[in-house]
């Protein structure tokens, strides 16, 4: 495989998530949105030392910092639902995909680059969201309880093993989707079923029938991690020159 060839792929979609609005804003605006839910949660409580101390208030602040790590692994499993479908759909639908095909790249070489192009932005933006979370619970929290919330063990997990996990899982169903739809407003509605697990899993943690520990963390980065490999194999044998041509219509 050739990096090189890769990577004018890859360029290639950056220009043109660059000059479409619509996919550009989404790179800008849903990590903003989502990583300033939590901040807001936590300025919208009045916590003290005597709440914070009481087990009551260590349990408010343990659903609030989870869902925090919730709202930031959203970013990763939405972005690519909106990026990937303008990737692959709205190539289909502009009917430029045959002009790509004849370039002088493999299909892998094709695949991944588009799979970088949705991934390389898709995970800055989470690891900026990340880093200005750290830093406003620090800043929100410390005062109050002397100690640094953020980050530890668990967040560390989400955002080097399940973040990139959800994300890769997301750009290939994205791909599969996109072997089936002409339209790219529905294949973001289908693709965005990726994030159906990580409200499973919230939910899960919230009620404590499976609480967000480094172990259990590490458990759904690994399962989620099989299941990106499995949707990328599996978007490697449907990525072909003749399949494209012939099916994708």
């Amino acid at each position: 495989m050739r990096f090189s060839q890769v990577w004018i792929i890859t360029r290639k979609d950056f220009d043109e998530f660059r000059r479409n609005r619509y996919v550009f804003w989404t790179l800008i605006g849903m990590p903003i949105l989502f990583s300033a839910m939590g901040p807001l949660i936590l300025l919208s409580i009045p916590f003290s030392d005597s709440s914070l101390q009481g087990a009551e208030g260590e349990q408010v602040l343990t659903i609030i910092l989870t869902m925090i790590l919730f709202f930031l692994a959203l970013i990763p499993g939405v972005v690519p639902s909106v990026v990937a479908s303008y990737s692959f759909v709205g190539e289909k639908i502009n009917r430029s995909m045959e002009p790509l095909l004849a370039t002088p790249t493999t299909d892998d070489e094709l695949l991944l680059g588009k799979s970088l192009a949705a991934f390389i932005p898709t995970m800055a933006g989470t690891y900026a969201a990340f880093v200005f979370n750290i830093i406003a619970v620090d800043i929100i929290l410390f005062p109050i309880a002397g100690i640094l919330y953020a980050p530890n063990l668990s967040w560390f997990i989400v955002m080097f093993f399940l973040a990139p996990a959800i994300c890769i899982a997301s750009i290939e169903a994205n791909v599969l989707v996109s072997s089936r739809m002409r339209d790219v407003r529905a294949a973001q509605q289908v693709g965005g079923l990726i994030i159906m697990p990580l409200m499973l899993m919230f939910l899960g943690s919230i009620s404590n029938v499976f609480p967000l520990t480094p172990s259990n963390l590490l458990i759904i980065s690994a399962i989620i991690s099989v299941v990106a490999y499995a949707l990328f194999q599996m978007a490697r044998r449907l990525f072909q020159r003749e399949k494209i041509l012939t099916q994708w219509k």
